[in-house]
């Protein structure tokens, strides 16, 4: 039979100030997932690399529980500033492991103790109590669900009485943004909500987990965005299922008028 291939559950960072704590990287990526723990110290498997001086290179190598996580923290911290306002980006990859020592390890340095087969495996159930209680923290939302992110705030009701055009524009620009995280099914913008809603769906929930971390927060159109997994219940309002006839009607004639303005092509 084929040999079973690999799973790389971990990623080599470049570029990190040469101050950097494990503290201060646990912290950074462990918003992706629950990084590993080392099976003898107990500690976070994130290792620092060093100079043959003692100090720190700036490189790192993490090692996630799961290999999901490893695809997320690339999506979304290769080439960002590490910490805010950094002149400089970090550089995140999957780790290549190769047949060689590491450069940090010295000649004749006594190998690791082999660790008991079951107390490795009280460690990986451990883990995966871990893993448990990290996911009961977020909502419960079907695995459907999952794959459906909403951003709030991406508009007003004022700019699209306005400008008719904004809601294509809107629709567009949401999807060229999200699309640079994974493959997108459907973008939706609710044109009777209040709170400017927009829902993005993705082919997988990776990327819409991605999505919600890279939007949650920011500015756009000088609101900040709020973006969340959709929750399966909650009823936004849009135009086909609210509006009055008479309202549709005069939206459309309205649309129309603009249109007739516009200069032949």
């Amino acid at each position: 039979p084929a040999l079973k291939k690999n799973i790389n559950r971990s990623i080599y960072v470049q570029g990190l100030p040469l101050d950097v704590t494990v503290a201060e990287i646990q912290e950074t990526f462990g918003r992706f997932g629950i990084i590993m723990e080392d099976f003898e110290t107990k500690l976070p498997k994130i290792k620092l690399y060093k100079k043959p001086d003692g100090t720190l290179k700036g490189d790192a190598l993490i090692t996630y529980f799961k290999p999901e996580s490893v695809s997320l923290a690339i999506t979304l911290l290769d080439e960002s500033p590490f910490r805010p306002g950094a002149s400089t980006n970090i550089q995140v990859a999957e780790a290549e492991f190769k047949s060689r020592e590491s450069s940090d390890e010295k000649p004749g340095q006594p190998s690791k103790t082999k660790l008991d087969p079951r107390l490795k495996k009280q460690r990986l159930q451990k883990m995966e109590k871990k893993l448990a209680w990290y996911e009961s923290d977020e909502p419960e939302v079907s695995d459907r669900h999952k794959r459906v992110v909403i951003l709030k705030h991406m508009f007003t009701l004022a700019e699209l009485e306005e400008d008719p055009t904004l809601l294509l524009d809107l629709k567009e620009e949401v999807r060229s943004e999200c699309e640079k995280l994974g493959q997108v099914t459907a973008v939706k913008l609710f044109d009777k909500s209040e709170d400017g809603v927009i829902s993005v769906k993705f082919v997988d929930k990776t990327s819409a987990i991605a999505c919600v971390e890279l939007m949650d927060g920011r500015w756009f159109g000088g609101q900040r965005v709020s973006a969340q997994l959709y929750d399966g219940k909650t009823q936004y309002e849009y135009s086909k299922s609210n509006e009055s006839e008479e309202a549709t009607k005069a939206r459309l004639e309205k649309f129309a008028e603009w249109l007739e303005e516009e200069p032949d092509s």
